[in-house]
């Protein structure tokens, strides 16, 4: 019997112990993005963070071995040309970006997908590769390029590895997705006896069984796992299977470079998944997604490895260091479309005025139109009326707008995370005022800043797209739900990324 994959092992031992996502997460010490990732098939982890997870599922030595087994299978699992995510089957409206984003994907230059976050860019990149699959025969692929050093001042702190087991210390778990620490694994949990008939007989097996094919899902995804609490458990979960635990120092990393990075599971970096997909046996031309690039440092070195390969760049920024690509902004639906979006994930378009009323309160944001349509559906006793309501109140909008791993505020943060000092006050004061499309001169008038400051923070504003291009030229428009993250004082903690809502993950 074929062995389970570790995407099914991981989430079947979680299901068996009786934990959320968010309790195994203050378990182990291993983020909930994280954590939903593996169970996605989206990415594998290292001996230490596997040492958490199972001695927070309180695994039994043949569980953690098959366990161990399968990350290993996963991890050297070759990308393939059906590496793209899945496209969301309710993908609502862009028809002219679509068209454009596969009209551009044709030419040799890059094409980078910018605008605000959970704006929709990575659902779009994926619906308009997935329609113009057949156009490379190369296959289509898609990378995930989240920085890890992109780490907000509230990251929690890591605690220090014996010295024959470093953790690197550049590579801090992202403070956006805070995996809570501090938390101690539920003392009266029973150890999971109900794995066998969760995922069938071969959840059973010993590392050996684990390694075949199907134990495979795809290219690891960098995910930014935090360094597990107790590190020495590693030694000893490796020692039992008699695997050595690799050992990665901070000046390795750091000589990996931005692109090159491996994520702090020890998964391969994106640079070096890419070297593996441009060098496959594959012939003909390749679509790759590079998806969430930060800057254009990160994004440079990957556009020369992919060579000859049509490039798609999502990111926050419109990248303007990079020569010769072209740029589609993704801005918020249009109304209409954002409705409609709503109606499709909540599957009833009954109240048309409450309908429309929720797509207003979620500024037609795709992200948070996809949270308010998962709270509806994962709460079968509320009506559209019910949730237009709750998000009518400005105060408590926007800790509304979270549902499972998904949350609005985590989106925010982590581009507020990347601004300056100066340039966080300055949105802070602009967020009390009534201004709404801005530039150097508004921005001078509503906060008092001198030209010089005013012009660099709309510079950084626009850069990590929390500002986007207004319908006047050289304006900028600042979003409903920006500004109101953008009222909390400039100083405060980012807020936990992950709120229990009721409603299903997506």
């Amino acid at each position: 019997m074929t062995a389970p994959s570790f995407a099914t092992l991981i989430r079947a031992h979680r299901r068996a112990a009786r934990l959320t996502l968010h309790e195994l997460a203050a378990a182990s010490g291993v983020s909930v993005r994280a954590i939903g990732d593996m169970e996605r098939g989206r990415s594998t982890a290292q001996p230490r963070t596997l040492a958490a997870l199972a001695q927070a599922l309180r695994l039994g030595a043949a569980d953690r071995a098959a366990l161990i087994a399968a990350a290993g299978a996963a991890r050297s699992a070759v990308p393939g040309a059906s590496a793209l995510p899945r496209d969301v089957p309710d993908f609502t409206g862009r028809a002219a970006l679509v068209d454009r984003l596969i009209k551009f994907s044709a030419d040799p230059a890059p094409v980078i997908v910018h605008g605000l976050p959970g704006a929709g860019k990575t659902a779009l990149a994926i619906h308009a590769a997935t329609r113009a699959a057949d156009r490379f025969p190369g296959g289509t692929h898609f990378l995930d390029c989240r920085d890890t050093a992109l780490a907000t001042p509230a990251s929690p702190p890591q605690p220090a590895a014996p010295a024959d087991l470093p953790a690197p210390a550049d590579l801090p778990a992202p403070a956006d997705l805070p995996a809570p620490a501090d938390l101690p694994a539920p003392a009266d949990l029973p150890a999971p006896a109900g794995l066998a008939a969760a995922v069938g007989p071969a959840a059973a097996v010993g590392p050996a069984a684990a390694v075949g094919p199907a134990a495979a899902v795809g290219p690891a995804v960098p995910v930014g796992l935090a360094a597990p609490a107790e590190p020495a458990a590693a030694v000893g979960l490796a020692a039992a299977v008699g695997l050595a635990a690799p050992v990665r120092s901070a000046g390795a990393a750091r000589s990996a470079g931005a692109a090159g990075r491996a994520d702090a599971s020890g998964s391969a970096g994106p640079a070096d998944r890419l070297r593996r997909i441009v060098g496959g046996a594959a012939s003909g031309r390749r679509l790759i997604v590079l998806d969430d690039i930060a800057d254009e440092r990160q994004l440079g070195p990957l556009l020369s490895l992919a060579g000859a390969a049509a490039v798609v760049v999502t990111s926050r920024s419109p990248l303007p260091g990079i020569d010769g690509a072209e740029r589609i902004v993704v801005p918020p639906l249009p109304a209409g479309e954002s409705a409609a979006l709503l109606a499709a994930i909540t599957g009833t378009a009954a109240d048309e005025e409450a309908t429309a009323a929720v797509a207003e309160h979620c500024g037609h944001l795709p992200l948070a139109v996809r949270i308010a349509g998962n709270r509806l559906t994962g709460r079968p006793g509320w009506t559209m009326a019910h949730l237009a309501a709750r998000l009518a109140d400005e105060d408590r909008r926007l800790p509304a707008l979270a549902a499972g791993d998904l949350s609005a505020e985590a989106a925010f943060a982590s581009s507020f995370a990347r601004l300056s000092a100066p340039t966080r006050t300055l949105i802070h004061r602009l967020a009390h005022t009534t201004a709404r499309d801005v530039d150097a001169a508004t921005l001078i008038a509503a906060t008092g800043a001198d030209v010089t400051s005013a012009q660099a923070a709309l510079d950084e504003l626009v850069a990590t797209g929390l500002l986007i291009p207004a319908a006047v030229p050289g304006r900028h428009h600042l979003h409903a739900l920006v500004r109101l993250y953008a009222r909390r004082p400039p100083d405060s903690p980012p807020p936990p990324p992950h709120r229990p809502s009721g409603g299903p993950s997506w």
